[in-house]
Order: structure tokens, then C-alpha cells, then sequence
């Protein structure tokens, strides 16, 4: 290959402090000659490898210089005609080659890049500490908002339930009930616009707390993956009357107007938590999916009858969904649902007016909440569950309902799966976590970046140039593996890859304000 000769005099050139010593190892680019040198040795000879970067892909070739009167001779092994003389000198951290006449070239050292911090923020931990702090979002009548239950085992669930049924007779009636809720978020997060996730505990709505096992653990999970994460009490408690399937209605109806609530509450105190009210994620087990669900999908013109008052004023007007439990009026989006054997009453509140992207986890053996259609608790009496309840529409039907009406969602069936199946088999809360992330994660990254360019180097291409097809107006990081990046703008990168450094692959990250980061990345064959 016939390059220009570069030949550069030492003649009468100013004052110049030369290097004694070279950095090794390192790759530096010449700014005006397309070249980039990486010395391996130094002392009175300098030695090393430099590659052509005019080219797609270039071969490392070794190179020599030895001192004399004119400063640094450079001899480039296969470039007889190309050759480099100066006086060397550090600036910073690059190199000078000082010629006598003309301009000095600059070898600008090689920043190879690296991906941004937290690159894996919001789908795995990237924090190592959390904190936990409680509010109290409202007040509401009812029965109670907590009942921690020690024992929560499947085989242990009818006789707890059947056993808090019957106290809940004993229970006052009270106008004024504190709703509080938990936030957690990670230590010495510096980002200040992160997505919601709302936590939504199990337990029938008669039992059940903020901090039981799998809520807390989720939200200590979640926090440590960047969100900021709240679990949520609710007004649970209701009379079991035989035959007035409405009293338990009246209760999820409690209980969606808290979590709503909740949400109004955060929303109007978002930039004190650092979270974004247009990005919530709401997700619960059981009792805790019902509510999940409903939070997602109903509306007020889809709400109970027995919402309404009646019996000679006996019975309470529950109002609208956002009209309890606190006088907050912020707004927010639930950009997603995640139901852990949860269902709903009605499947016609599932429609297209909120495409809400969901995930269903359910066991197929599931008695106290039905995989199906079917009457809950069927665990303990199938006729006694009939007079106390009416039928609920389980993840299998839920799933189905969605398809049809153009809903993005993912049902995950677990084969004789029972209610609460992590109790059960230590490889569903990994699953569960590990699904739950993805669908988050999916939703909050979307759109992916876009990359295109060449992904197979031949001899006859000239310039691998990789552009950003869809660039957002974000700073762009660019990593080459197995290859230098010559040039960069704000949406493209020239790479020259190096023959026989292995695997290739070109990169580009953005980090959105909320800490996220988006890749795109082009797998390259040489």
C-alpha cells in the first residue's frame, strides 16, 4: 500500500520537552494520517503495533522508531513510504510529534468506552442497600386495614379464613380508619424521575398486611433495581352474610377506591420521591391481583350496583372510584399490571378503552382462586363458598379476554400449581421475579435502540460506518469490541475492526433521565 511520505525536520523548532517514558498498551489515534499506533516497549527505541484506519478492517503490523538528530523516527512495518518524524511530547494524555515545519500530529489516546452506570437498571439489583419509610395516605371508614397473619401456607388458608369470617362480626364499623403505605427506594439513588411500582398484598380481603413475606421481599427486590416501590394497606373486612354475595363486593370496592387513593396521594408528592406519576406499575397476589386488575381496568360506569346506598340509608353510597379516602387530586398512568393469582369479577371490564400490558401467574390446582371459571374456596366447601360468594374469572379466562380485545399480554401457567405456589416450589419466586422484570423492563425500554450498518467486513469495503436510526435526541455512548471507533458523531460511529481480535460487536447506549439505559448493538463477521 503507497501512503504520502511524511517527513519532518528538526531543524531550528522551539524548546520542546520530550518523553522519556511511554504508556504502554494503550492505542493512540493520529489526528491528521490514518493510523493508530500502540507502543509495547520504550527507552532509547520504541516499539510496538499499529493498524491502517482508512480501511473497514486492518490487521495489527508491528512498527520501530529509534532517536537521532530529527527527533523520533517512526518506521511503520509494510508502510516503507510512510514515515513519522518529531520530537515527542506528552499533552495531557496524548502525544505531540513536533515536525520543524507544519503542524504537530497528535496522537490522541484511544478511549475505548465502557457502558454506562447501572447499565442493567430496573431488570435486575444494581443497589446493594435500601430504605423503608411509612405514610399515611388517608383516612376512610370501614373495618380494618391490617391483619398480619404469622402462617399464610396453603394447607393452613380455609381455617384461617373461616375462623377471621367469624370474628369480623365482632368488628366496629369506624368513619375514620388510617390508610398507610411503605415506600421503599435505594440508597444513594441520585435519580430523581423513576417509575412507580405498587405493591398489593393477598389475604381474601379480611387479612393480610403491607409487609407480609412476599410484598416486603418484592419491594426490597424492586427497590434495589431502581424503582421506587410502594405496598399499600387497603380497607379489607367484611360481614359473611349468607346469600349477600354484595357485602364482599362492597369490600374490593373499598379496596380499589384505597389503592387509587394511594396513588393520588403519590402522584401529588411525586417530586418529593423522586418518581414519575405517568409510569406506574401495579402488581399484587390473590386478594392483592383482584385489586391489581381492578386498579388497571374498571371505570366508574363499570363499578357494582351494591356500591350504591339503600336500605333505608342503612347501607353507604360508596361514590366513584376516586372519591375516598383522601382529597388528593394527582394524576398518574399505570403503564402496567402483574396479577399472581388474582381474578375479577367480570370480564367486560376488560376492554379496549385501557390497553394496559399485563402478566398472569396462576396455578393450574389453584382451589382458593380458580385457574378458571369456578366459585373461590372451593378448598373448603363448594356449596358453602356458593352461598358467601359468586363466580370469579381466573388468570386462564382473564388471559383469553385480553387477546381478545388487543391487549398485550403474558399468561404463564404453572402445572399443578396451588395457591401461593412459591410456598410451595422454591423455583417459582425466582420465575416470578424474573418475569415480572422482563415485562417491566420491556415496557420502559421500548423503543429499542436501532442500529444499522455493515455486519460482515470484506476487503473491498472501505468505511464501516454504524448509524442510530433512531435517535432521541440523547447523548450516545459507543463501545467497539474488537475494533477502534475513529470518528463519532451524535448518531453514527466509523469503526476500523481489527483482523484477529475475536469476537466483534458494536454498541451504542443512551441513559434517559430516569437512569435507564437503552442499547443497540450489531454482532459483526469478519
Amino acid at each position: 500500500m503507497m501512503l504520502p511520505v511524511l517527513w519532518f525536520g528538526a531543524g531550528c523548532s522551539p524548546k520542546i520537552s520530550e518523553v522519556t517514558t511511554v504508556k504502554t498498551g494503550v492505542w493512540y489515534l493520529a489526528d491528521r494520517y490514518p493510523v493508530a499506533l500502540m507502543f509495547k516497549s520504550g527507552g532509547k527505541e520504541l516499539s510496538g503495533e499499529y493498524i491502517y484506519t482508512g480501511a473497514a478492517a486492518s490487521a495489527p503490523a508491528p512498527f520501530t522508531a529509534s532517536r537521532g538528530l530529527r527527533g523520533w523516527k517512526f518506521e511503520l512495518s509494510g508502510l516503507k513510504d510512510f514515515r513519522l518524524t518529531g520530537r515527542l511530547s506528552e499533552d495531557g494524555e496524548d502525544y505531540l510529534l513536533t515536525p520543524r515545519r507544519g503542524p504537530a500530529i497528535r496522537l490522541r489516546k484511544y478511549n475505548p468506552g465502557t457502558p454506562p452506570a447501572y447499565p442493567g437498571r430496573y431488570s435486575q439489583p444494581v443497589f446493594d442497600r435500601y430504605v423503608r419509610v411509612e405514610k399515611v395516605y388517608g383516612y376512610a371508614s370501614g373495618y380494618y386495614a391490617s391483619k398480619p397473619v404469622a402462617n399464610l401456607k396453603p394447607e393452613a388458608y380455609a381455617g384461617i379464613v373461616l375462623d377471621v369470617l367469624g370474628d369480623v362480626t365482632k368488628n366496629v364499623f369506624t368513619d375514620s380508619i388510617r390508610l398507610d403505605l411503605d415506600l421503599y427506594s435505594a440508597s444513594g439513588d441520585p435519580v430523581e424521575n423513576r417509575p412507580l411500582l405498587l405493591l398489593i398484598h393477598g389475604g381474601a380481603f379480611i387479612l393480610g398486611d403491607k409487609r407480609d413475606d412476599l410484598v416486603r421481599d418484592m419491594a426490597i427486590h424492586y427497590a434495589k433495581c431502581g424503582y421506587l416501590v410502594a405496598s399499600v394497606n387497603y380497607r379489607i373486612g367484611y360481614p359473611a352474610i349468607p346469600g349477600m354475595y354484595s357485602q364482599l363486593e362492597r369490600c374490593m370496592y373499598r379496596g380499589v377506591q384505597d389503592v387509587k387513593a394511594a396513588l393520588r396521594y403519590l402522584s401529588d408528592h411525586s417530586s418529593t420521591y423522586g418518581f414519575d406519576p405517568q409510569r406506574v406499575f401495579v402488581a399484587g397476589n390473590s386478594a392483592g391481583g383482584f385489586l391489581s386488575l381492578f386498579a388497571a381496568y374498571m371505570d366508574d360506569d363499570e363499578k357494582w350496583q351494591s356500591t350504591g346506598g339503600g336500605l333505608f340509608g342503612l347501607k353507604q353510597e360508596l361514590g366513584c372510584l376516586n372519591c375516598s379516602s383522601n382529597k388528593n387530586k394527582g394524576k398518574y398512568k399505570i403503564i402496567g399490571v402483574v396479577n399472581l393469582w388474582g381474578a375479577v369479577t367480570d370480564l367486560n371490564i376488560i376492554d379496549a378503552k385501557n390497553r394496559v400490558p399485563a402478566l398472569l401467574i396462576h396455578g393450574t390446582a389453584d382451589r382458593i382462586v380458580p385457574y378458571g371459571h369456578d366459585y373461590p374456596f372451593t378448598n373448603v366447601n363448594r356449596t358453602l363458598a356458593s352461598f358467601f360468594t359468586g363466580k370469579v374469572y381466573g388468570s386462564r379466562q382473564v388471559y383469553d379476554r385480553m387477546k381478545e380485545v388487543g391487549i398485550e399480554a403474558r399468561l404463564i401457567t404453572i402445572p399443578g400449581g396451588m395457591h401461593e405456589p412459591q410456598d410451595d416450589d422454591t423455583a417459582v419466586y425466582p420465575m416470578i421475579l424474573r418475569e415480572m422484570s422482563a415485562m417491566m423492563y420491556k415496557v420502559l425500554s421500548e423503543p429499542a435502540l436501532k442500529l444499522s450498518g455493515p455486519e460482515k467486513i470484506t476487503d473491498t469495503l472501505k468505511t464501516a460506518r454504524y448509524i442510530l436510526t433512531n435517535y432521541q435526541n440523547q447523548p450516545v455512548q459507543w463501545v467497539a469490541d474488537g475494533g477502534l471507533i475513529t470518528r463519532s458523531g451524535s448518531a453514527w460511529a466509523d469503526v476500523v475492526w481489527i483482523r484477529g481480535a475475536g469476537s466483534k460487536s458494536i454498541t451504542a447506549y443512551t441513559t434517559a433521565p430516569d437512569g435507564l439505559v437503552r442499547r443497540g448493538r450489531i454482532f459483526v463477521d469478519q
